[in-house]
Protein backbone atom coordinates (compact mmCIF):
# COMPACT_ATOMS: atom_id res chain seq x y z
CA UNK A 1 0.00 0.00 0.00
CA UNK A 2 1.65 3.29 -1.07
CA UNK A 3 2.05 6.03 1.50
CA UNK A 4 0.53 9.39 0.56
CA UNK A 5 2.01 12.75 1.50
CA UNK A 6 -0.73 14.85 -0.03
CA UNK A 7 -1.65 16.12 3.42
CA UNK A 8 1.67 18.02 3.56
CA UNK A 9 1.91 21.32 1.74
CA UNK A 10 4.82 21.98 -0.62
CA UNK A 11 6.84 23.95 1.93
CA UNK A 12 6.71 21.16 4.52
CA UNK A 13 7.73 18.58 1.93
CA UNK A 14 10.71 20.69 0.87
CA UNK A 15 11.66 21.35 4.48
CA UNK A 16 11.59 17.62 5.22
CA UNK A 17 13.87 16.88 2.27
CA UNK A 18 16.24 19.71 3.18
CA UNK A 19 16.45 18.44 6.76
CA UNK A 20 17.19 14.92 5.56
CA UNK A 21 19.94 16.18 3.28
CA UNK A 22 21.60 18.03 6.18
CA UNK A 23 21.76 14.93 8.37
CA UNK A 24 24.86 13.41 6.73
CA UNK A 25 26.82 16.67 7.19
CA UNK A 26 25.83 16.76 10.86
CA UNK A 27 26.93 13.14 11.30
CA UNK A 28 30.26 13.88 9.60
CA UNK A 29 30.80 16.75 12.06
CA UNK A 30 30.01 14.45 15.00
CA UNK A 31 32.38 11.78 13.67
CA UNK A 32 35.12 14.42 13.42
CA UNK A 33 34.57 15.46 17.04
CA UNK A 34 33.02 18.80 16.07
CA UNK A 35 29.80 20.41 17.23
CA UNK A 36 27.23 19.55 14.54
CA UNK A 37 24.93 22.45 15.43
CA UNK A 38 27.72 24.99 15.19
CA UNK A 39 29.50 23.58 12.14
CA UNK A 40 26.46 22.79 9.99
CA UNK A 41 25.08 26.29 10.56
CA UNK A 42 28.50 27.79 9.85
CA UNK A 43 28.72 25.84 6.58
CA UNK A 44 25.15 26.80 5.59
CA UNK A 45 25.84 30.47 6.28
CA UNK A 46 29.08 30.39 4.28
CA UNK A 47 27.29 28.67 1.39
CA UNK A 48 24.59 31.34 1.40
CA UNK A 49 27.06 34.24 1.51
CA UNK A 50 29.25 32.78 -1.25
CA UNK A 51 26.28 31.37 -3.18
CA UNK A 52 28.22 28.11 -3.46
CA UNK A 53 27.27 24.58 -2.48
CA UNK A 54 30.95 23.59 -2.74
CA UNK A 55 31.70 24.94 0.73
CA UNK A 56 31.83 22.28 3.43
CA UNK A 57 33.58 21.35 6.65
CA UNK A 58 37.23 20.29 6.62
CA UNK A 59 37.17 17.61 9.32
CA UNK A 60 40.91 17.95 10.00
CA UNK A 61 40.79 21.67 10.80
CA UNK A 62 37.10 22.31 11.49
CA UNK A 63 37.16 25.18 9.00
CA UNK A 64 34.66 25.73 6.19
CA UNK A 65 36.56 25.30 2.91
CA UNK A 66 35.88 25.12 -0.82
CA UNK A 67 35.90 21.40 -1.61
CA UNK A 68 36.23 21.96 -5.36
CA UNK A 69 39.35 24.07 -4.85
CA UNK A 70 40.75 21.24 -2.71
CA UNK A 71 39.72 18.75 -5.41
CA UNK A 72 37.50 16.79 -3.04
CA UNK A 73 34.47 15.81 -5.10
CA UNK A 74 32.19 12.79 -5.21
CA UNK A 75 31.44 11.49 -8.70
CA UNK A 76 27.78 11.91 -9.67
CA UNK A 77 27.10 8.14 -9.72
CA UNK A 78 28.22 7.88 -6.08
CA UNK A 79 25.84 10.65 -5.01
CA UNK A 80 22.98 9.24 -7.07
CA UNK A 81 23.48 5.80 -5.54
CA UNK A 82 23.51 7.27 -2.02
CA UNK A 83 20.32 9.26 -2.66
CA UNK A 84 18.55 6.23 -4.16
CA UNK A 85 19.63 4.02 -1.25
CA UNK A 86 18.42 6.61 1.28
CA UNK A 87 15.09 6.84 -0.54
CA UNK A 88 14.69 3.07 -0.47
CA UNK A 89 15.43 2.96 3.26
CA UNK A 90 12.96 5.78 3.93
CA UNK A 91 10.27 4.02 1.90
CA UNK A 92 10.89 0.77 3.80
CA UNK A 93 10.61 2.55 7.16
CA UNK A 94 7.37 4.20 6.07
CA UNK A 95 5.95 0.86 4.87
CA UNK A 96 6.81 -0.75 8.20
CA UNK A 97 5.26 2.16 10.08
CA UNK A 98 2.09 1.85 7.98
CA UNK A 99 1.85 -1.90 8.65
CA UNK A 100 2.28 -1.32 12.39
CA UNK A 101 -0.43 1.38 12.39
CA UNK A 102 -2.78 -0.82 10.38
CA UNK A 103 -2.15 -3.74 12.72
CA UNK A 104 -2.72 -1.50 15.73
CA UNK A 105 -6.03 -0.21 14.30
CA UNK A 106 -7.20 -3.75 13.55
CA UNK A 107 -6.34 -4.78 17.12
CA UNK A 108 -8.20 -1.75 18.49
CA UNK A 109 -11.26 -2.65 16.42
CA UNK A 110 -11.19 -6.20 17.81
CA UNK A 111 -10.52 -4.91 21.30
CA UNK A 112 -7.20 -6.74 21.55
CA UNK A 113 -4.70 -5.37 24.00
CA UNK A 114 -1.84 -7.47 22.65
CA UNK A 115 -0.61 -6.95 19.07
CA UNK A 116 1.15 -10.33 18.86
Amino acid sequence: MPVSYTHLDGYKRHAAVAEALRKPLAQIAVNAGLSPLEKVEEAKAAQAVANSAALAIDCDTGEVVDMIRLEIVDPAPVKLHAIRAAGEVAAAVLRIRTVIKMRSSEADERGDADLT
